[in-house]
């Protein structure tokens, strides 16, 4: 009997896999960018496996350390158990930095401690010295709850680096030329304590790329009278100042230029001032500007509107237009000829709202808080019309409305006014609670309240809409 052969398959070509540990035979490179995705406490744990994985954590590019990842159980003693916390933290911590081969082959540095009343050691991260020309640090995010962590003076010379976010941490005494950072394209700083004027001065002159600058509740253990900060920064483009709930030593005054300048956001603060230059900002985008608790002259509010004047956006607090409101009749706000959205909180009067809507001609939407406004609303029935009514302004949303005469009269002359208008929002203030009212007061209300979509409107093509504080629109 003839017996014919079986061609072999295809599939008995292929190669046979190992069955055992064929994870470990992959070169240690690829095994370095494995463990690259897990948190440094997991990847160090891998030492453990096997005589092949004892040492592969030492070369990864990328530490990330977080205490969050060293819990402890929550039996026992509060005390101890946080003691025992920042023990082990502050001992894997040194241990990471100590035996890592190389801490200059590292492109990334994150360590968070979020912990309140912590012990941890202030120079926990004096190990991380890295050479100005040898390290390949591109990313650095120190952030502590508490504590105030003192940096190696060596991080401000790092010509790599790109991303440098600080949270309580000391930043120390620095001069002028001391800080060399020539890729740095964002510095964000949080509750930092600058020793002065001149460290925070010498830190961001020596950033020459840098794009965005953040600087949130930061002060100075030493403060001098008359202290500015002075700096060109030609490539900036976001710029965020926040001191909301400090009331020490904030940042002196910021007198910069930053002709690449697209979005500004002013948070508590007042003390800020643009370098007069012939150059425009015309990359201006959007200008926020809430001054709290702090006073701003006239005169000192007039001129930052004038540098800010080619912004497409601008949020303006309750304290500027208050600002606003004690305007000489005879002072004039510039002209912001870009502008098509505005958003102001609480105007008081129809003085300051005709007035803003006088200087923004190409005007195309604009929101009106009016959370806290006690309005006084003046018939403005002989003053001219602004342009931006006339033949810009499509879209007006006014939110919190108690509904009261002034404010009734003030969304009934928007809608007659407006002649290019399209859409027009009114939003109930946010803290009533309909749910809870009768139905003959809801009714009332809705009755009085929804009298707003009937008025007269100057453009055919308005709609306009009435929504309860949860978001459904009421309708009649």
């Amino acid at each position: 009997m003839e017996t014919t052969e079986i061609a072999p398959t295809a599939q008995s070509k292929l190669p046979k896999v190992a069955t055992g540990d064929w994870i470990s035979s992959l070169p240690d490179e690829i095994l370095s960018h494995i463990l690259s995705f897990l948190p440094t406490k997991y990847a160090v744990g891998t030492s453990c496996l096997s005589r092949r994985w004892k040492d592969l954590w030492t070369g990864l590019y990328e530490l990330d350390l977080d205490n969050r990842d060293t819990l402890l159980g929550n039996t026992g003693n509060r005390y101890e158990i946080l003691r025992r916390q920042d023990f082990e933290f502050t001992r894997f911590v040194d241990r990471v930095l100590r035996e890592h081969k190389d801490l200059n082959s590292l492109r990334r540095f994150r360590i968070h401690f979020d912990a309140p009343n912590s012990k941890v050691s202030p120079n926990l991260l004096m190990r991380l010295r890295l050479a100005s020309d040898e390290s390949r640090l591109e990313e650095m995010d120190v952030s502590f709850e508490v504590n105030r962590s003192c940096l190696p003076d060596t991080l401000y010379s790092l010509n790599r680096l790109k991303i440098l976010k600080l949270n309580s941490a000391v930043l120390q005494s620095a001069t002028k030329g001391s800080v060399l950072l020539p890729s740095l394209n964002m510095l964000q700083l949080l509750r930092v304590r600058i020793k002065d004027c001149e460290s925070l001065s010498s830190l961001i002159s020596g950033c020459p790329v840098l794009e965005t600058l953040h600087l949130e509740n930061c002060y100075y253990s030493n403060r001098k009278e008359g202290d500015e900060l002075i700096a060109s920064l030609p490539y900036l483009k976001n710029l965020t100042v926040i001191s909301k709930g400090f009331l020490g030593n904030q940042l002196c005054s910021f007198i910069i230029e930053a002709p690449c300048l697209e979005q500004l956001y002013l948070d508590h603060f007042s003390e800020f001032e643009f370098l007069d230059s012939s150059r425009p900002m015309s990359c201006l985008h959007s200008v926020h500007i809430d001054i709290g608790h702090y006073r701003i002259s006239e005169r000192g509010l007039i001129r930052f509107l004038a540098h800010v004047s080619s912004a497409k956006e601008i949020h303006l607090s309750p304290q500027i237009l208050n600002v606003m409101l004690d305007f000489h009749r005879d002072v004039q706000l510039p002209i912001f000829p870009n502008l098509t959205r505005l958003t102001i909180e609480d105007p008081e009067s129809s003085f300051v709202l005709h007035s803003l809507l006088n200087s923004a001609p190409k005007l195309q939407s604009i929101v009106i808080d009016l959370r806290d406004a006690s309005m006084s609303w003046t018939k403005l029935a002989r003053t001219p019309r602004p342009q931006c009514l006339l033949s810009s302004l499509e879209e007006i949303k006014v939110k919190n409305i108690y509904a009261d005469e002034d404010q009734m009269n003030m969304v009934a002359y928007l809608l007659k006014a407006g002649a290019v208008l399209k859409k027009v929002d009114v939003h109930l203030y946010e803290d009533v609670n309909y749910n809870d009212l009768s139905m003959q007061h809801r009714a009332e209300d809705r009755d009085r309240l929804g009298s707003l979509l009937k008025l007269p409107r100057g453009s055919k093509a308005c709609e306009a809409h009435l929504f309860l504080p949860n978001g459904d629109e009421i309708g009649l």
